[in-house]
């Protein structure tokens, strides 16, 4: 293209006859780039110019790792939806603790493209937000967002159709509790609000018991057993969203 700006005003009249200068988002800016050049990584120098202006210096950004949630929520969800949904779904991205605090992890990569909010889901020991889900079309982006984002982080496809499975065989053991429904839901619970695998593992224990079939309780255990301390956090996220959104 012989102008690379063409159709491209940023500048917005004021009522004062003044000028502001509209800017895009950086999360917006780097998802750009990476859809261009997705197998480079490129190193950026960040100057932040205002009322005090501020030099970050040199920062490596990742674009292989930053264009892979967008690709995953392609393959999950569809080529069509994800074309469809992409400039709400990137809107989302990068805005969980801003680049200026991703920074300081001395590059750019999945982790700052964390979309704000997701946080609050996770469970820890003071507690964690209820996954409440309505149905309506921007919850449901944001919510496919979190899930791509977190599957992104685990790097392991797998795991997409193994929460999902597992969610199926938690919502089944509900099922066929009859009377005695109330207690298996307050299990269900109970392993879903996990904080650690030791605690997940404790938790699975009365499920496995109330069961006749545990092939599978087993090989989740196995699998949560060998995973990466770090990864658990994540993992049982995703289940918590893949039984929410399977319990509408």
């Amino acid at each position: 293209m012989d102008d690379p700006l063409m159709n491209f005003n940023p500048l917005v009249p004021m009522s004062d006859g003044l000028f502001n200068l509209q800017t895009v988002p950086w999360a917006e800016v780097i998802a750009g780039i990476a859809r261009n050049n997705p197998t480079s990584n490129i190193v950026g120098y960040l100057y932040s110019i205002g009322q005090t202006n501020t030099t970050v210096g040199f920062i490596p950004f990742k674009l292989q790792d930053i264009i892979r949630p967008s690709q995953l929520y392609a393959k999950v969800f569809g080529e069509s939806v994800w074309i469809q949904n992409r400039k709400k779904v990137e809107a989302l991205y990068g805005t969980a603790i801003g680049l200026r605090a991703a920074c300081q992890a001395g590059c750019i990569g999945i982790p700052a493209m964390e979309p704000k909010g997701l946080r609050a889901f996770f469970p820890t020991e003071k507690g964690m937000k209820k996954i409440s889900y309505k149905g309506d079309e921007e919850q449901e982006i944001t919510f496919n967002t979190y899930l791509i984002w977190i599957l992104a982080m685990l790097n392991n496809e797998k795991l997409w159709d193994m929460s999902r499975e597992f969610a199926e065989m938690l919502l089944k053991y509900e099922a066929g509790a009859g009377k005695g429904r109330k207690d298996r839901t307050n299990n269900v619970n109970q392993l879903l609000e996990s904080v650690s695998t030791k605690q997940f593992l404790l938790n699975l224990i009365p499920i496995v018991k109330d069961e006749e079939e545990r092939t599978g309780y087993e090989n989740m255990g196995k699998m949560v057993n060998m995973m990466p301390k770090d990864n658990f956090p994540y993992f049982n996220t995703l289940i918590r969203f893949q039984y929410a959104l399977l319990n509408k």
